[in-house]
């Protein structure tokens, strides 16, 4: 092997409600719990759900704080959101609407893709989601 190798394994998000965050996903996005734990340092409650390859971990941390009004202004740096990749963008953001959600924007193409699009929503806690549907001629 020359030279290093990555593939994503999980994102994580912190969150107010661990078990309205669950029910959320699963029942929105599909997605299913693989694993439900303690965290004793922090101290925390923490899952693991799945979809397909998509992992996300998500902690409930005892005396967090919500994350300050400007935090996914990209002007601001850090990570600003999560994409999901999508084969049919129109057809699952029309999906997600009948499962009650409300899209930030609608599918738009990226500038100079030659035709990949994308859209945002946000989940229940407001997290920034974006849904990517690659061009494929």
């Amino acid at each position: 092997m020359t030279g290093l190798q990555f593939s994503m394994h999980h994102f994580g998000l912190s969150v107010p409600d661990l078990d309205a965050t669950i029910a959320w996903y699963t029942a929105t996005l599909d997605f299913e719990l693989e694993a439900a734990y303690d965290v004793a340092v922090l101290p925390a409650r923490a899952a693991f759900l799945r979809h397909g390859a998509v992992r996300v971990e998500l902690f409930e941390v005892s005396g967090a704080v919500p994350a300050p009004e400007n935090a996914q202004d990209l002007r601001v740096h850090g990570l600003r959101h999560v994409a999901l990749a999508v084969d049919d963008i129109v057809a699952t953001r029309d999906l997600l609407r009948t499962r009650g959600v409300e899209f930030v924007s609608e599918p738009a193409t990226v500038p100079g893709s030659g035709g990949d699009r994308y859209a945002f929503f946000r989940d229940n806690n407001g997290i920034l989601i974006e849904l990517f549907e690659m061009y494929r001629a």
